[in-house]
């Protein structure tokens, strides 16, 4: 027991030492006297207006969590399902690898085996990684076209090949839905993946009417989480080019999922890229750095907040 806190501790101050060490470091390359800079001439109204939009981001991953609550634990309290969610942020940003978010949503669901609400958690997270693993795969090709690396035809060639696979697959669902289901129930009379799909309750999710409402909600998500990116990259720089704000939004989120979470909340990680991809698309790089720091502020820090603040109220 000891040993494991000791190891738990060891993780969380070595984020926290990689964490500070990056956001040193890019002090240093962009300079302080820049980031102050920017601080001051930032547009307090369009910071004002991506607080206001984290709230319908909350909103947004409240209610697909509810979704997921209510397919795969049966769970119907949309209290539980609230205070679910913000411990499970609160705790996510101080543990390693977000471990500590798979286990702290379950808190409210007493009488819920925590492996249940875990595997819940993943697919709760599933969809939108691989939106922002599809959407950021593409955004990156174009980037690759855009600094040379790679010819426009190449990308036009995979992109008509993705759209031509993903309609085929799409006409055979809507089409064979029935048979994709019964596909999958064959697969549960081998033992070893009966077990993973009782607990998942995966054909759950083919059936239309759940995967389309998580679908649409967590593209909504996606799309609100990197318009409050590009915002903050526009009241840092004062020179409205909302587009190209997007397009560094989509690069900088796309970098932050398939790079491990050694950071502590990713701090460092997509500060560095916002640095890199706002400096290399004719940026100053402090704008870059500004707008990431805030964003983590806004969407993490902040939340977390309410989560310790219910935690400390149920433990009274």
């Amino acid at each position: 027991m000891f040993k494991k806190i000791k190891k738990e501790s060891i993780f969380n101050l070595l984020r926290i030492v990689i964490s500070a060490g990056l956001i040193v470091y890019l002090i240093l390359y962009v300079d302080i006297d820049s980031i102050y800079n920017k601080l001051i001439l930032s547009n307090i109204s369009i910071i004002l207006a991506v607080i206001l939009l984290s709230f319908f981001n909350l909103f947004l991953q409240y209610e697909k969590w509810r979704l997921v609550c209510y397919n795969q634990l049966e769970i119907k309290d949309r209290k539980r399902v609230l205070y679910s969610l913000f411990y499970g942020i609160s705790a996510g940003i101080f543990t390693p690898m977000k471990f500590g978010e798979y286990v702290a949503r379950a808190i409210p669901f007493e009488g819920k085996n925590i492996v249940d609400v875990s595997i819940a958690t993943l697919v709760d997270k599933f969809i939108p990684m691989i939106i922002v693993l599809v959407i950021g795969l593409f955004v990156s090709l174009y980037y690759l076209v855009d600094i040379k690396l790679i010819e426009l035809h190449s990308l036009l060639n995979l992109l008509v090949f993705f759209i031509f696979f993903a309609s085929v697959f799409f006409i055979l669902f809507k089409t064979n839905r029935k048979r994709f289901i019964s596909f999958f129930e064959w697969l549960k009379s081998f033992k070893i993946l009966k077990k993973i799909f009782d607990k998942t309750k995966i054909i759950n999710l083919l059936h239309g009417k759940y995967f389309l409402r998580i679908l649409f909600i967590s593209l909504i998500y996606h799309l609100t989480f990197t318009s409050q990116l590009a915002l903050l990259i526009y009241a840092f720089s004062n020179e409205f080019n909302y587009l190209l704000y997007l397009y560094i939004a989509n690069l900088v989120i796309f970098v932050q999922v398939i790079i491990p979470p050694v950071a502590l909340g990713e701090l460092g990680v997509r500060e560095g890229a916002t640095v890199y991809f706002a400096n290399s698309l004719g940026l100053d790089p402090s704008t870059g750095f500004n707008a990431a720091l805030f964003l983590f502020i806004i969407n993490f820090i902040l939340p977390s907040f309410y989560g310790l603040f219910f935690l400390t109220k149920k433990l009274k």
